[in-house]
């Protein structure tokens, strides 16, 4: 049988060989390469937890969008961002602005 280990350290070797192989032995060997890979391999990181959805001021989320108040006005009368409104505290979602954007930035 060929080592295929000395064969990938070594692809020179590689270079004049011809095989054949049956099915079964392929799936072995497949197997055993999937086997040794998850050996050989690191554990996922870990996905960090989603961040709690933040709640902008006007004025924080004109700066986060590099426009005016009066944009955000705007675009508040087109329905293009939805405020949240807290009592007499107007409030825009984080998540909601990007999500905005991403649509607006796919048309």
């Amino acid at each position: 049988m060929i080592n295929v280990e000395l064969l990938t350290k070594h692809p020179e070797l590689a270079e004049n060989i011809t095989f054949s192989m049956k099915g079964n032995d392929l799936i072995r060997f497949a197997h055993e390469l999937a086997e040794s890979m998850r050996k050989t391999s690191q554990p996922p990181a870990p996905v960090p937890p989603p961040d709690p959805d933040i709640l902008l001021t006007v004025d924080e989320a004109a700066e986060f969008l590099k426009v005016s108040r009066v944009t955000l006005w705007t675009w508040q009368r087109k329905g293009i961002l939805v405020p949240s409104k807290i009592g007499n505290l107007v409030r825009y979602r984080k998540s909601d602005i990007i999500t905005a954007m991403e649509r607006r930035s796919s048309k």
